[in-house]
Parts: C-alpha cells; sequence; structure tokens
C-alpha cells in the first residue's frame, strides 16, 4: 500500500520553551509557511500538534514532526560558569551543560507523549542536528550561540516579512524549513529503500521456492 503524502511540517527546537513552526505542502505549490510561535505548556503544546494535524487533513500520516538533535552537542568541561571566558566545543559549536542536555530531552518526551496521543506514528518523527539545519537553512554554522541565533531572526524575519525577534520561534521556523525540504526528501529516500529492501526479499522467497524441488506424492 503506497503511504499517503506528506502535507504539513512541523520543526520543533524542544525545550522547556519551544519555539516551532509550521509549514504546509500542497501538490504544484512550494511549501510554504502558515504558523509559528512558541509553547511552555502542556495545553501549548497540545494546541500546536492538534493545529499541525488539521494543516494535514487530520491524517497523522500526513504530518511530518522534526526535532532538533541534540544528542551530538558537546558537554561544557567548566567546572563553575566563567564569564570572562567562553568555552567552544568541535565545529566552533557552543558546549552545553548535563543539566541543558538532560532538559531538552526531557522537553522531546513531553512532545512525544504529545504525538502518541494524537496516534502520530514514530516512524514520521525525524531529528536533526544544528550545525546541520544550520549550514542548510543559514548557510554557515560559524559564530558563537548568540551571533547564531539572531542569523537564525534574520532569516525568519526576511523568509516570513514579519518581525521575528524571539530566537527560539526563529530556530523553530528554520527547522520547519528544513523538514519541509530535506526532511520529507529523506523519509521518501527511507520509504524507497524499504521498498526495495521487501521487493528484494520476496524476490529471494520465489527464488527459494523454485530451487526448493516439490515433495512427491505418497505411494498409494
Amino acid at each position: 500500500m503506497t503511504p499517503p503524502p506528506i502535507t504539513a511540517c512541523l520543526g520543533l527546537d524542544q525545550a522547556a520553551r519551544t519555539g516551532w513552526g509550521l509549514g504546509a505542502l500542497r501538490s504544484g505549490l512550494s511549501p510554504t509557511f502558515v504558523r509559528h510561535g512558541v509553547a511552555k505548556t502542556h495545553v501549548e503544546r497540545k494546541a500546536v500538534v492538534e493545529l499541525a494535524l488539521a494543516y494535514a487533513g487530520g491524517d497523522p500520516r500526513q504530518l511530518l514532526v522534526m526535532f532538533e538533535d541534540h544528542a551530538g552537542m558537546p558537554l561544557s568541561r567548566l567546572t563553575r560558569y566563567d564569564r570572562h571566558s567562553r568555552r567552544q566545543g568541535r565545529a566552533g559549536a557552543p558546549e552545553r551543560s548535563t543539566a541543558s542536555i538532560l532538559g531538552q530531552g526531557a522537553a522531546r518526551g513531553r512532545w512525544e507523549a504529545v504525538l502518541d496521543e494524537a496516534s502520530h506514528p514514530e516512524r514520521l518523527r525525524d531529528e536533526v542536528e544544528p550545525r546541520t539545519w544550520r549550514a542548510r537553512v543559514l548557510g554557515t554554522t560559524r559564530g558563537d550561540t548568540a551571533q547564531l541565533k539572531h542569523l537564525a531572526c534574520t532569516w525568519a524575519t526576511q523568509r516570513l516579512c514579519e518581525a521575528i525577534e524571539d530566537a527560539d520561534e526563529a530556530e523553530g521556523v528554520c527547522i520547519c524549513a528544513f523538514a519541509m525540504y530535506d526532511g520529507v526528501a529523506r523519509l521518501a529516500q527511507r520509504r524507497q529503500r524499504v521498498r526495495v529492501q521487501a521487493r528484494g526479499r520476496r524476490e529471494e522467497k520465489r527464488q527459494l521456492e523454485l530451487a526448493t524441488p516439490a515433495p512427491k506424492e505418497a505411494a498409494r
């Protein structure tokens, strides 16, 4: 059975205060941003998911959700806060504290729970590292956290033709942009691989059946 097309993408910069962006994909039209904002409570998260499902035609199988992946972020090696020193991880990425990483993971769990309640398939939940979406959407990964967040606000403001001054909201919009282009393409590639693998298994089974001699009928 051919899976239904993706008609909506939800980008989440998940944290205790989650910036989000929602985009719609319609046949023959360019991907379009339709809503964006910040969610801090369970009620707000649920409202965002319900809104995203509405743009997906009420079908959870038509909604692609893109989380920001924090697993690869380097942890801070500072034993205490030093305002005179700005530590950087690999590729110029700012290091994060263990508490920050755990908090982001807990926030993702809260979003996952709301998606589960809405019967949203786990296979339609993807993730992208910050340096990946920044390179693709902003065109750079260089700069400290403040500079990169300002760049995200500038990009979102220009793309939406309205002032976006909240960095969390801007990053949610950027992640949504990545989802609408690269995320949907990656999903199509995964689906194609699954179809090819299934076809290969069917062919192997057929060849095995052809090579296996039919059992002789019992002598009467």
